[in-house]
């Protein structure tokens, strides 16, 4: 096994234990298992198929599955974690009427990603560490979707040590992101900036920063997971991280 091929391997057992450390109940289904959590129903990442096979599963059994155990939630969500086995499924899903939402896994380098170019100081920000509850805010807390974001952000947080940054802006959160650790390997999860504070290096600063904590704390294995037909996977490119291969997700809202 090559040495990407054996990272990607435990990234994605990093994954699955966080997964099934929050699910409610999971259920087997050919060639994986449906994860369901009646305590977040707003929340896709919660509520959805898991797609583990090396081989190609019933496309239809799937669905059926996914018809099953998830009849009372506004949308389906099939998962898949290998590329070629979602290559397959993807005409019957689509026949279906899924549509496809891949994400791409990036990994970080070996190099540390270089510091931010000097500018001049301004008094007012600064880069912290915060508690998880000065971050609620910024996830939309006071929106059901939000409340329900925070409380699974919690349940993480009993799954994996998660330390959580910010850029501070006159001490108000105006950015931030979130590391997930464990067994060597870590996460750069939920990079945001309010849109009135983007376009200042914000995210960039958070990036490095929690990349450089994790790997002094001793992760072998820095990685973060972008949509794949987003701009941002542009910036971790030129922060270091290399792709590591397509997760291809299926969505279908009623």
């Amino acid at each position: 096994m090559s040495r990407a091929s054996d990272d990607r391997g435990r990234v994605l057992a990093f994954m699955a234990a966080i997964e099934d450390a929050c699910a409610e109940r999971i259920v087997p289904v050919p060639g994986g298992d449906a994860l369901l959590d009646a305590r977040h129903p707003l929340l896709w990442d919660a509520n959805r198929v898991r797609v583990e096979a090396a081989q190609p599963p019933d496309a239809e059994a799937l669905v059926a599955a996914a018809e099953r155990y998830y009849a009372a939630l506004p949308f389906r969500a099939i998962d898949v974690r290998d590329a070629a086995v979602g290559a397959t499924l993807a005409p019957t899903l689509r026949a279906h009427g899924y549509r496809a939402h891949p994400d791409l896994l990036m990994l970080l380098g070996a190099t540390l990603p270089a510091p931010a170019p000097a500018r001049a100081p301004d008094p007012g920000i600064a880069l912290a560490e915060v508690d998880r509850a000065a971050i609620a805010p910024s996830r939309e807390a006071a929106s059901p979707v939000g409340v329900q974001l925070v409380s699974r952000d919690a349940l993480i947080a009993t799954a994996v040590d998660q330390r959580c940054f910010a850029v501070l802006d006159g001490g108000e959160v105006v950015a931030r992101c979130v590391l997930y650790a464990s067994d060597r390997v870590a996460q750069v999860e939920n990079v945001y900036t309010a849109p009135s504070h983007r376009g200042r290096g914000h995210a960039r600063a958070l990036v490095v920063h929690a990349a450089g904590e994790a790997r002094t704390a001793g992760a072998e294995i820095v990685f973060l997971v972008t949509h794949a037909d987003d701009s941002p996977q542009q910036l971790y490119r030129r922060l270091g991280f290399v792709d590591a291969g397509l997760l291809p997700r299926f969505r279908r809202t009623l």
